[in-house]
């Protein structure tokens, strides 16, 4: 059994853009909208990012992650104000206004990368020539948002599932921080939607057998569904997944913005993650950074690894290997790592997967 964990580097080599070129178009989106109030904010958020970072690019998970701190110095600033919250151009109410900015953000986020992939759709080879090698008892873990991997696997008429479905069959892609085709709804609305395809709605047997109201537990009152393809773009185009019944988009991940408690269905993504992890015989990790915005992910990995009696072989397939980056991955991993310092389009598949 293989396990293969993918990262931006992974969906880089059909041209999808990386974190910080996302962060560019969303800039981008903003311009074009003509919304002035978020683009001063985003470009005064952005400015000072490159500050602190000294000129790096910065990643759409940092822009997310530190504007939580903006609302939170804005909301704090209100202790200083000679009015109430609501009395005009407070901080609290310039608080809210990002709030409400991020939030849109969100829905950009998951248009943006629609588009992108919708233009790179025909010229999928490179990720063909990866899953051609995928079989039922391989395990793809992805951080990537994108279904480049969902829509190759199907084009080959392979079977696939989520780790979520009652009858998983083919091969298992465990989307840990959710997907843009994905979308948090409330309970019992997906099934009555022919456009929705239900894939987690918790289990409560105190509750299930009354007809009592919401819990007031977002895991409880709320489900997780996903579009079908052949209404996607009318759904994200057409901005449906802000209207309705629907929560929010199923995506999460984005720093301290979109917990992952809050999306429906993820901790038994990630249990299954952790199981494929400690039964495989051997990991390919494939452009996935491991940054400091991944640490969950390194306590979790790192702690299945502890818990295994041996090892399993480790490939590393990226070509920005330095000293820190192989330091964080043998921290996780062990010493047992093989590293490949190439782009994934470079790689001869054939080598490693036969």
């Amino acid at each position: 059994m293989k396990v293969f964990i993918l990262g931006a580097g992974f969906s880089r080599q059909v041209e999808l853009p990386l974190a910080t070129e996302l962060t560019e178009l969303l800039m981008g989106k903003f311009r074009q909208i003509g919304h002035r109030d978020a683009i001063a904010w985003f470009e005064s958020l952005d400015r000072r990012i490159r500050k602190i970072s000294r000129d790096r690019g910065v990643g759409i998970e940092e822009v997310f992650h530190y504007a939580q701190f903006d609302i939170e110095i804005m909301k704090m600033k209100q202790q200083l104000s000679e009015v109430g919250r609501l009395s005009g151009e407070t901080p609290w109410n310039m608080g809210q206004t990002i709030e409400a900015i991020l939030s849109n953000m969100e829905y950009d986020l998951v248009e943006v990368i629609y588009e992108k992939q919708k233009e790179v759709q025909e010229a999928r080879e490179e990720i063909d020539r990866f899953t051609k090698w995928l079989g039922d008892e391989d395990v793809v873990i992805t951080f990537n948002y994108d279904s480049l991997v969902e829509d190759s696997i199907t084009g080959m008429q392979k079977l696939w599932n989520h780790g979520l479905e009652k009858e998983r069959v083919g091969t298992d892609i465990l989307k840990m921080h959710g997907s843009i085709d994905w979308l948090v709804c409330e309970r019992g609305e997906a099934e009555k939607c022919r456009n929705l395809k239900l894939l987690f709605q918790k289990k409560d047997v105190n509750r299930d057998n009354c007809s009592g109201g919401r819990a007031r537990e977002t895991e409880y009152d709320y489900e997780l569904a996903r579009i079908k393809k052949e209404h996607l773009e009318k759904w994200i185009e057409g901005r449906n997944v802000q209207r309705g019944p629907w929560k929010y988009t199923g995506i999460a991940g984005l720093g301290s913005y979109k917990q992952l408690h809050k999306l429906p269905g993820s901790a038994m993504v990630w249990a299954e993650a952790a199981k494929s992890l400690y039964k495989c015989d051997a990991v390919f990790v494939i452009g996935f950074s491991f940054s400091p915005f991944d640490a969950m992910v390194r306590l979790v990995f790192a702690d299945v690894m502890d818990d295994r009696k041996q090892l399993p072989e480790v490939y590393v397939i990226n070509p920005y290997i330095d000293a820190a980056y192989k330091s964080t991955v043998n921290g996780i991993f062990g010493d047992k790592v093989h590293w490949v310092k190439k782009e994934a389009q470079a790689i001869e598949w054939c080598k490693y997967l036969e």
